[in-house]
C-alpha cells in the first residue's frame, strides 16, 4: 500500500468512526427503549432489537407490540437518528472506494511517469526469491530498474521497497513495453518457470534485439532452449549452488576471502567490468602508462578481448577500442576508474 493510499484509509476510518458510533449507540438506546416501553406485554430482548432493526432499516412491518404516544415518539426518534446515520455510514464508504480508485489511478500514472523518464536501466521480470536477492543489488549499486509481476504478494513488496513496477505476465508485449523495455539497458528472467522465462526472452529480444537478456534456467536442457530463445547469459542456480557448496571443501580459504570482501568485510569491493570507449583516453595506453592501481587504487584482474580473456595482463598491455577492463576495488575507487578513462560500464 502507497503512502497516499495509507492517507485515504486512515482518513476514512476517522471518517468512519464516527457514523459508526452513531448508529451503534441508536441501536443499543432503541432495544433499551422498546424492552422497557413493552414490559407491560413481557417482551423480550429479542422483541426489543428487531424493532429497533425494522426502525432503522425502513422495512415498514407492523409494530410487535402496541405503542403509546410516549413509544411513537420515541420510534420516530430511532428511525431519524438511525437511518441519518445509516445513509452517512453508507456514504463515507462509497466515497472511500471512490477515492480509493482514484488515489490508486493517481499512483500508477506517477508510477508509469517516473518509468517513463528511464533510460538504459533494467527490467527485472519475476519477483520471487531469485528477483528479490537480483532486485536488493541493483538497489544497492544504486542502478535503476523496474520489475515486472503479476502476483499480489510480490507488486506489495516492491511497493513497500520502493520499486518501479509494472503489474502484468512479462511475456505480453505491451507489459513490457510500459517497463520501457525500448531504452531500457537490459533484462534478467528470474521466474521459476523455464517456458515462462523462454516467452519472456523471445518477447524481450523481438521489441529490442540489441538488449542483454539474462535468463534463469532450472535445467540444462532448458540452458540451451533458452540460448536458442535468444538469451545472451543463462544462469542455473543449482550448478552454481552445488559448484559453490563443493569449493566450501576444495578451495575454503578462496571462498571465505570472497565471501569477506565483498559481505563482510567493513570496506566493501566489488569487481566490475567496463568497456573502452573509441573517445577514451586509455586507447593505445599500455597498463604500465596508465598505472591505474596508483591514479584509482584498483586492480585489473582480466582483460577480456573479443570475447577471451586475458588473466592478470602484464603492464605493456596495451588497450583497445571494445576491450573489457575486469577491475576489483571500491565503489568509489570503480567510479573513478569509470571518471578518467571516460569508460562504459
Amino acid at each position: 500500500m502507497t503512502d497516499s493510499q495509507k492517507l485515504v484509509r486512515e482518513d476514512f476510518l476517522k471518517r468512519f468512526s464516527l457514523p459508526l458510533i452513531v448508529l451503534s449507540s441508536v441501536i443499543v438506546i432503541g432495544t433499551l427503549g422498546y424492552h422497557l416501553l413493552w414490559r407491560a406485554y413481557d417482551a423480550t430482548w429479542l422483541d426489543a432489537i428487531y424493532m429497533t432493526f425494522i426502525t432503522i432499516t425502513t422495512v415498514g412491518y407492523n409494530e410487535i407490540h402496541p405503542l403509546n404516544s410516549l413509544g411513537r415518539m420515541f420510534t420516530i426518534g430511532i428511525a431519524i437518528t438511525g437511518i441519518a446515520s445509516l445513509f452517512y455510514l453508507f456514504t463515507i464508504v462509497m466515497d472511500q472506494l471512490v477515492s480509493f480508485r482514484l488515489s490508486e489511478k493517481r499512483e500508477q500514472r506517477k508510477m508509469q511517469e517516473a518509468i517513463d523518464e528511464l533510460n538504459n536501466h533494467i527490467i527485472l521480470a519475476g519477483l520471487g526469491r531469485m528477483g528479490r536477492r537480483a532486485a536488493t543489488e541493483l538497489a544497492g549499486e544504486g542502478k535503476a530498474f523496474v520489475v515486472i509481476d503479476e502476483d499480489d504478494d510480490a507488486i506489495q513488496f516492491a511497493t513497500e521497497q520502493g520499486y518501479l513496477y509494472v503489474s502484468g505476465e512479462a511475456s505480453e508485449d505491451h507489459v513490457l513495453e510500459q517497463a520501457g523495455i525500448q531504452k531500457a539497458q537490459g533484462l534478467i528472467a528470474t521466474t521459476s518457470n523455464d517456458a515462462s522465462n523462454a516467452f519472456i526472452v523471445m518477447s524481450a529480444k523481438a521489441l529490442n534485439p540489441k538488449l542483454l537478456v539474462i535468463a534463469r534456467a532450472e535445467s540444462e536442457a532448458s540452458t540451451r532452449k533458452l540460448i536458442k530463445a535468444g538469451a545472451d547469459r543463462v544462469l542455473d542456480p543449482y550448478t552454481i549452488g552445488g559448484r559453490r557448496l563443493a569449493n566450501l571443501f576444495l578451495h575454503p580459504a578462496a571462498v571465505d576471502f570472497l565471501e569477506t570482501t565483498i559481505k563482510r568485510g567493513k570496506v566493501r569491493l566489488d569487481v566490475a567490468d567496463f568497456e573502452v570507449l573509441a573517445d577514451s583516453e586509455f586507447v593505445g595506453k599500455s597498463l604500465l602508462e596508465l598505472d591505474v592501481r596508483k591514479r584509482c587504487g584498483v586492480n585489473i584482474l582480466a582483460i577480456l578481448r573479443l570475447g577471451d580473456p586475458v588473466i592478470n595482463p602484464d603492464g605493456d598491455f596495451r588497450l583497445e577500442v571494445g576491450d573489457q577492463l575486469i577491475a576489483l576495488g571500491t565503489q568509489e575507487q570503480l567510479g573513478k576508474l569509470e571518471e578518467i578513462a571516460n569508460v562504459n560500464a
